[in-house]
């Protein structure tokens, strides 16, 4: 295996990801996104090329003949996003401007004003409860 530029955790600008084609030859090929997208790295992958061999009689099975051996990065591009498989010519690394367009998780907390949180103690209090003081 050749030596990785990148590791796992890099934040990525990616341009291009690889889909699979193919029914009775598999092949991996790579699609130009339309606009770079900023990602990180979460994994390796291991796919292959190569055809899927079947013989004409019923009782046989169908089975992969692999002919070449791929290597990608597997990029998420948000927290709850499935990975998509990147090439290493595929991504570049990250600058500091473009982390920081990240989304982050609560980005903004509200602030409550005081009128609001005693509003809310007053409607809390007047909630019924059982007798060990939980919630009805």
């Amino acid at each position: 295996m050749n030596e990785l530029k990148h590791s796992i955790g890099d934040y990525v600008v990616v341009s291009d990801v690889m889909n699979r084609r193919g029914r009775t030859h598999v092949t991996w090929v790579s699609c130009h996104c339309v606009k770079p997208r900023l990602g990180q790295i979460v994994g390796l992958a291991v796919r292959y090329n190569g055809r899927i061999e079947h013989e004409c009689e019923w009782e046989d099975p169908s089975y992969f003949v692999p002919e070449q051996t791929l290597t990608f990065w597997q990029v998420k591009f948000g927290l709850i996003n499935k990975p998509v498989l990147v090439r290493e010519d595929g991504l570049r690394l990250a600058n500091l401007e473009e982390i920081e367009e990240l989304p982050k998780l609560y980005q903004q907390r509200v602030s409550w004003n005081e009128q609001s949180k005693n509003d809310l103690s007053k409607d809390s209090q007047e909630w019924p409860r059982d007798k060990k003081g939980r919630w009805l």
